[in-house]
């Protein structure tokens, strides 16, 4: 039996949160304000 893959995420101001199981198929990007001034730009990449 192969162990379980969870991946947790979601925006850091926390406002947004997930869980998933598997691998990743694509990355994420964030437009909060906290995002944007963390960045300096007006999104951030995960």
């Amino acid at each position: 039996m192969s162990k379980k893959e969870i991946h947790q995420g979601g925006c850091l101001c926390g406002k947004v949160r997930y869980e998933t199981d598997g691998s990743p198929e694509r990355s994420g990007v964030c437009h909060c304000r906290y995002c944007q001034l963390r960045t300096g730009s007006s999104f951030g990449i995960r």
